[in-house]
């Protein structure tokens, strides 16, 4: 079901997606399918609805969790987001989806100095993350480090030269570290 997903054939994985659930009792793969199917279809309730059931059914369960977490994030539900993310930052608080989660929570009450904090020890590793490699540069940038962020957006743009947000942090730390600054006129 999920490789028809991503060939678009939203069809063909609902009614594997449907014969899954008919299994008794149903494994989390079906109910997190079945999400996967609604986030497709850009529903992100009834995504919801789906970890929802997935959390019932199997109240451990990491992907359903962090997806009731994506869900609630995509519906502007972020204070619904905050004690999710805190609970799973209690049971592991080394996990990086994770700390990236709570940087994007810092990143919203714009304390910068806690994204720094949270997403540093991964600096290493962030380039396989586009989204949280640029809130890293972000924060740099609005903690005065702009020389650094400067270097990192400039390499995130060669990997993703279509990536508005990176083009827009990368213009604000040229102009941060005078790289971008205009060039002055000559007198007539």
């Amino acid at each position: 079901a999920r490789i028809l997903i991503e060939r678009a054939d939203r069809e063909g994985a609902r009614a594997l997606a449907a014969k899954a659930m008919s299994v008794k009792p149903a494994p989390v793969s079906a109910y997190l399918v079945n999400a996967a199917i609604a986030e497709a279809d850009e529903e992100a309730e009834r995504a919801l609805q789906w970890f929802e059931k997935a959390l019932a059914a199997y109240p451990g369960n990491r992907q359903a969790k962090l997806g009731r977490i994506a869900a609630l994030g995509a519906l502007g539900r972020i204070d619904a987001v905050r004690p999710l993310v805190a609970e799973l930052r209690k049971s592991d608080p080394n996990d990086r989806e994770v700390l990236v989660l709570a940087a994007r929570l810092a990143a919203e009450d714009g304390d910068w100095r806690e994204v720094r904090d949270l997403l540093q020890p991964l600096e290493r590793d962030l380039e396989a993350n586009p989204d949280a490699n640029s809130l890293y540069a972000e924060s740099l940038l609005a903690l005065g480090q702009a020389e650094q962020a400067r270097i990192r957006l400039t390499a995130q743009m060669r990997r993703e030269p279509e990536n508005l947000r990176v083009r827009q942090l990368l213009a604000r730390a040229r102009k941060a570290t005078g790289e971008g600054a205009p060039v002055p006129r000559l007198p007539s």
